[in-house]
């Protein structure tokens, strides 16, 4: 069971995993590519170095897009200008 949704427990399933930890990915070479922040809740992006963004810098970022926007499935950041990648996180009140 994956704990990076702060999951416990999914009704029905034995062992649910996000993208990111089914990916198998080792965590130190994942981090967003929105933001400096390393762990959280990732999804697959596209456009952009590493290849994984957090949800949430997705959604405050109005430039980023969704394939599909039903499932959140890989972020699209070809929209998303130079100067936001990787700078600061995506939450202003989160201290880094």
């Amino acid at each position: 069971m994956c704990r990076c949704y702060g999951v416990q427990k999914v009704a029905g399933v034995a062992n649910w995993f996000c993208r990111k930890c089914e990916s198998q990915v080792r965590m130190s070479k994942i981090r967003c590519d929105l933001c400096p922040i390393k762990e959280g809740a990732f999804k697959r992006s596209s456009g952009a170095r590493c290849g994984w963004a957090h949800l949430l810098c997705a959604f405050y970022i109005p430039e980023v897009s969704f394939e599909d926007p039903v499932s959140m499935d890989l972020i699209l950041l070809e929209g998303v200008h130079s100067d936001r990648f990787g700078k600061v996180s995506c939450l202003p009140s989160l201290e880094l």
